[in-house]
């Protein structure tokens, strides 16, 4: 008989009215609706553990499995707490990612995607006019959806990021950036490519372009114009280039 007690009368106390879950907050979103985030929530308080004790208990609910939840379901958030406050209130805070870049798979895609500032695909965009994001396009290696997946891994987006942005430094206007296996291509305002290997250091990439087109020997620059197709920076010191006619 007290093993009987011991077991029930915990499960007894756990469902005491004055312990249980009241409301709850959602704080931090504005794209994904409140009601979404309320309706993961109640499934997850809702029952019992073990038959026995409440799961909408301000000592026992499951805040690690919410917020884990949370971040599986909602590719938007990077970041998802939950808290009791005020005592029968449960708090949500999430944080959601911002839109950085676009991903397309190919120039010609039907449906592109937002790109948070370390590569992470995280929903599908609308239709946008020309050049409102930077644009990303090659192709990744995804099961099914896109979202979820990162579009290059963190050293490669890193240099690409270092490149474009070394680019705009030397009064460059970077519109977008296709990138294979190995390579990335970015292409600025003016038509003209800049060829570079995503591994390679940025700086060196940057250094090496920098004392071609600064040369004024070979006439390749008209202040913020380039008078060439194509820069190919993939060879070390060696850059290679083709001329506009």
């Amino acid at each position: 008989m007290a093993a009987i007690g011991f077991v029930f009368a915990p499960s007894f106390v756990s469902k005491n009215s004055n312990l249980q879950i009241k409301s709850i907050a959602v704080n931090g979103n504005s794209v994904v609706q409140t009601e979404e985030i309320t309706n993961l929530v109640l499934r997850e308080i809702t029952g019992n553990f073990l038959h026995l004790y409440s799961k909408s208990n301000i000592f026992l609910y499951p805040q690690k499995t919410i917020e884990r939840k949370l971040l599986e379901k909602f590719s938007r958030f990077n970041n998802a707490e939950v808290e009791i406050t005020d005592f029968n209130d449960l708090s949500v805070f999430v944080t959601e990612r911002e839109p950085f870049a676009l991903w397309c798979q190919s120039q010609d895609a039907l449906a592109c995607y937002f790109v948070d500032d370390d590569g992470y695909i995280f929903d599908k965009a609308p239709d946008f006019s020309p050049n409102v994001y930077f644009t990303y396009f090659g192709e990744i290696q995804s099961s099914d959806s896109p979202v979820g997946s990162f579009m290059l891994n963190q050293n490669e987006f890193s240099n690409s990021e270092a490149v474009i942005e070394g680019l705009k430094v030397l009064g460059f206007n970077p519109t977008g950036l296709k990138f294979t296996k190995k390579d990335g291509t970015v292409v600025l305002s003016n038509s003209t490519d800049i060829i570079f290997r995503l591994s390679d250091d940025a700086s060196r990439t940057l250094s090496n372009f920098e004392s071609v087109i600064n040369d004024p020997s070979l006439d390749l620059r008209n202040g913020n114009t380039l008078k060439a197709r194509y820069f190919d920076l993939r060879f070390g010191n060696k850059v290679f280039y083709k001329k506009t006619e």
